[in-house]
C-alpha cells in the first residue's frame, strides 16, 4: 500500500513540473517577442540613421591612367620583350624594331661631320697663315709709302725753293745783276728739283700700288671667312639632319614612361608597323582610382576633399580608405555619343548623373582597373 502511494506521488510530480514550466514559458513569450522588436526597431533605426548620414554608391568601378605605346616611325618588329602580366620599370625595353638602315645612316652622317670639321680647321690655319704673311707684307708696304710721302714733301719743298731762286735769277739777269753762270746754276738747280720731284711723286705712286696689292692679299681673308661661315653652316645642317636620325634610331627602341604591369600586346615580332599604330598597353599599378556617378540631387553633399570608404567586390571584407580628388562638372549624357536633342517636343525628366573620382591607396596590387566597388561617404544634409 506504501509502495502503491508512493508511485502515485511520483507520477503527479512530473506532471506539474512540466506544467509549471510551460506556464512559464508563456509568461517569457511577450518578453522575448518585446525584445526582438527592440533589436529590430534598433536595427532598422541604425540603417536609417546610416543611410541618410552617408551616400552609397554601388555602380563604381576602379580606373587607371592606361598608357598605350605607339610607335612613332615604320619598320619591322625585330624584338617584343615583354608579354600580358609583365612587371616593368620605368625606361625598361618593350619593343625594338629594325634600326640597320638608321644606324648605317648615323655612322655616315658622323663621318661627314669629322670631314666637315677637318676641312673647317684647314681653313682656319690656311686663314691663320695668310693673315700672318699678308699683315707683314701690308706693313713693309704701308711704312714704304710713308717713306715716299716723306720724300715726295721734301722734293716738293726743294722745287719750290728752286723754281723761286731760278725766276730771282731771271730778274736779275734782265737788270745784268747776276751774271750768266749764276743764272745756269740756279737753271741747273730748278731741272734736279724738278726730277727729284718727278721721281718722287713716281714713288708715291708706286707705294700707293703695291700697298693696294699687299690690301689685295689681305682681302683673301675675307673669301676664307666666308669658306667658314659657308662650313660652319655646312656643319649644323649636318648635325641637325644626325640628330634627327639618331632621334629616329631612338624611337626603334620603344620604353616604358613608367613604373607598370602590361595588360595587352597587340602585335607579334617580324610584323611591319607603322606610324601610330598601338603595340602594347599597359598601366600603373599604383595610381588607381575610383570612378562613380552620383545622382545630381546628391551631388551638392560632396567636396573635394571629403574622405570615402570603399568595398571590393573581389575582396569581402575588405576596406580601403580613400577622398574625393574631383567632382564632375558636367553630366555625364553631355558626353553621349547619340545626343537627346528632344526634337518631338515630348519632355521626361530623369535624374543626371555627375561623374565623381576617388584617389585610393593601393594595397598589395589587390585594385585592378574594371574591379565593381561599392562606395560609402559620409555626408551633412
Amino acid at each position: 500500500m506504501a509502495e502503491q502511494h508512493a508511485h502515485q506521488r511520483w507520477t503527479v510530480e512530473p506532471a506539474a513540473e512540466v506544467a509549471a514550466s510551460q506556464t512559464s514559458a508563456r509568461r517569457l513569450v511577450p518578453y522575448l517577442v518585446a525584445a526582438v522588436a527592440v533589436v529590430a526597431s534598433i536595427w532598422i533605426g541604425s540603417l536609417f540613421v546610416d543611410r541618410y548620414t552617408h551616400l552609397y554608391i554601388d555602380d563604381a568601378h576602379v580606373g587607371a591612367d592606361v598608357i598605350s605605346i605607339a610607335s612613332r616611325v615604320p619598320g619591322w618588329i625585330t624584338k617584343l620583350h615583354v608579354g600580358a602580366t609583365d612587371v616593368v620599370k620605368k625606361g625598361d625595353l618593350l619593343v625594338a624594331l629594325d634600326a640597320r638602315e638608321a644606324g648605317t645612316k648615323v655612322v655616315e652622317l658622323e663621318a661627314r661631320l669629322k670631314g666637315i670639321q677637318a676641312a673647317r680647321q684647314q681653313s682656319r690655319t690656311r686663314m691663320e697663315m695668310t693673315d700672318r704673311q699678308t699683315r707683314s707684307n701690308y706693313q713693309a708696304h704701308e711704312y714704304r709709302l710713308v717713306a715716299a710721302e716723306a720724300i715726295f714733301s721734301a722734293t716738293q719743298s726743294n722745287l719750290a725753293l728752286a723754281k723761286s731762286k731760278f725766276e730771282r735769277a731771271n730778274v736779275l739777269l734782265k737788270s745784268r745783276v747776276v751774271s750768266r753762270q749764276q743764272w745756269d746754276e740756279s737753271h741747273a738747280q730748278y731741272l734736279n728739283a724738278q726730277k727729284d720731284f718727278q721721281r718722287a711723286e713716281a714713288d708715291v705712286a708706286a707705294a700707293k700700288a703695291t700697298l693696294l696689292e699687299a690690301e689685295a692679299a689681305r682681302q683673301q681673308l675675307d673669301v676664307l671667312a666666308g669658306e667658314q661661315t659657308l662650313l660652319f653652316h655646312r656643319e649644323e645642317q649636318v648635325r641637325a639632319e644626325l640628330l634627327r636620325t639618331e632621334i629616329d634610331l631612338e624611337y626603334r627602341n620603344l620604353r616604358s614612361p613608367v613604373d607598370a604591369v602590361i595588360d595587352r600586346t597587340f602585335a607579334n615580332e617580324g610584323e611591319y608597323v607603322l606610324p601610330g599604330q598601338r603595340l602594347v598597353m599597359l598601366h600603373d599599378r599604383s595610381g588607381v582610382w575610383v570612378s562613380c556617378n552620383v545622382i545630381e540631387t546628391d551631388i551638392r553633399y560632396l567636396e573635394v576633399g571629403m574622405p570615402a570608404t570603399v568595398t571590393v567586390d573581389a575582396f569581402p571584407g575588405e576596406i580601403f580608405e580613400g577622398h574625393i580628388i574631383r567632382v564632375g562638372d558636367a553630366a555625364t549624357s553631355q558626353f553621349a555619343l547619340l545626343p537627346n536633342p528632344n526634337p518631338s517636343g515630348n519632355f521626361t525628366k530623369i535624374s543626371q548623373r555627375l561623374p565623381v573620382r576617388i584617389t585610393l591607396e593601393q594595397r598589395g596590387n589587390m585594385l585592378r582597373p574594371g574591379m565593381m566597388v561599392e562606395v560609402r561617404i559620409a555626408i551633412r544634409r
